[in-house]
């Protein structure tokens, strides 16, 4: 059983949204639905905390590709932070790594929160 837990934070500029478990292809159906919801309510520029992802294969890589265009052409972005273990080595292998810009914990933590939800899907 594939295990995702999805938390969204809004800050002033942006929306950080904080992925724990494993992105695969029986989860992926779930950040889709929360990157969806997040552009409906006109937040474009998103944060995706990676740091509690355990695991990632290549449909959670499509999925973040997805979302990073959808973001794009909003005229808004998609940032990864605290990015390590198996996506790390993804994006190292498929030369996406200098498509996704990426930025460690300091960042993250420098941005307050102007309100916050949380989605479990």
């Amino acid at each position: 059983m594939t295990f995702l837990s999805i938390t969204v934070s809004d800050h002033r500029a942006f929306s950080v949204v904080t992925l724990n478990g494993e992105l695969d292809t029986l989860s992926v159906g779930r950040l889709r639905q929360v990157i969806e919801r997040t552009l409906d309510c006109g937040r474009v520029h998103l944060v995706v905390d990676t740091a509690g992802l355990r695991f990632c294969d290549s449909c959670g890589l499509r999925t973040l590709i997805a979302a990073w265009r959808q973001t794009n052409e909003q005229g808004g972005s998609l940032r990864l932070v605290r990015v390590h273990g198996p996506l790390g080595r993804l994006l190292e292998l498929t030369g996406l790594s200098t498509v996704f810009p990426t930025a460690g914990h300091a960042d993250l933590a420098r941005a307050q929160p102007a309100r916050a939800r949380i989605d479990h899907l």
